[in-house]
């Protein structure tokens, strides 16, 4: 059984970034497909791909702790209820901005315990063709281990990449989401 969520961190990390590689694909294409998902809301190939990337390096990560992703659907509250411990994923948050390509998306994992998120990691990609900012990611020729990756463990978070204030609305969803908790000031 894995206890100890630092000894995750950088796995974790390097799935989110095969997983964001995983959407850029999808990104780069001239054409994907988009479906709608019962609350109506768009759901497109880079979603689906993202999620059996990351859902496939969980259990090989953690076999034991069970996940929670936003396109697999509800786990019944019945089953949910036993969960101390769980993976909380969302695998390409900013569908919509995804679809209207403006670059502001993340891919989203949590390790929650407790009802507290102990690990989370939040990989940005990409701000392409967005007036007044410098391109970032895999589609500016960088490295990938230069692309945005901002992560915590308890109550620290650390970036990876210089601040990207247009990174912190989907940093703001993702803790809400999680609870995952501000850096100390």
């Amino acid at each position: 059984m894995t206890e100890n969520p630092p000894q995750l961190l950088p796995e974790v990390i390097a799935l989110a970034r095969d997983a964001g590689r995983t959407i850029l694909e999808v990104y780069e294409k001239s054409s994907y497909t988009v479906s709608e998902k019962d609350d109506r809301s768009p759901l497109t190939e880079a979603d689906l791909r993202s999620e059996k990337l990351i859902l496939a390096g969980l259990r090989r990560i953690a076999p034991e702790i069970p996940v929670l992703s936003e396109e697999t659907g509800q786990v019944p509250w019945a089953t949910r209820r036993g969960w101390n411990r769980l993976w909380v994923v969302d695998p390409l948050d900013g569908t919509k901005e995804f679809i209207g390509r403006n670059g502001e998306f993340t891919v989203n994992i949590a390790l929650v315990q407790d009802g507290r998120a102990v690990l989370g990691v939040v990989q940005a990609d990409v701000v392409a063709g967005v007036p007044g900012r410098e391109p970032h990611g895999p589609l500016a020729a960088r490295e990938p281990d230069q692309t945005p990756v901002i992560h915590g463990v308890g109550d620290a978070r650390q970036e990876r990449a210089p601040r990207r204030p247009h990174l912190l609305p989907a940093l703001q969803r993702f803790r809400r989401r999680t609870r995952l908790p501000s850096a100390p000031r």
